[in-house]
């Protein structure tokens, strides 16, 4: 909730060993979107690339979408890259401040 212009949710540990070198990769994202044109990028070890965080994905939401639990997909190209514990860092961004952009629900890699 109340995931804003500027909000970072994140979630640590993740092991990405058994993706070495696999291609195809993904994050599939169920949320709620809340009428707001934005976007969350998918960040790994830091949520800001200055301090050492990698974009991962990046996932488009638009303010006509339903508001109704929707999974919505990224491609993870570099995540095949990684090996071992990583932290993940959803980083919300929209024109529109002070307005939630979504409701989270889960997530899953595949």
């Amino acid at each position: 909730m109340n995931n804003t212009d500027g909000s970072i949710v994140g979630y640590k540990y993740f092991n990405f060993t058994a993706t070495k070198d696999k291609s195809g990769l993904q994050l599939l994202l169920r949320l709620i979107p809340e009428g707001v044109d934005g976007t969350i990028q998918v960040m790994a070890d830091s949520p800001w690339a200055s301090k050492g965080g990698k974009l991962l994905g990046t996932i488009e939401l638009k303010s006509d979408m339903p508001k109704e639990s929707t999974e919505l997909s990224a491609d993870l190209p570099d995540l095949s890259q990684l090996t071992g514990k990583h932290a993940i860092f959803f980083t919300f961004s929209s024109d529109t401040k002070e307005k939630s952009l979504c409701i989270l629900e889960d997530f899953v890699f595949k």
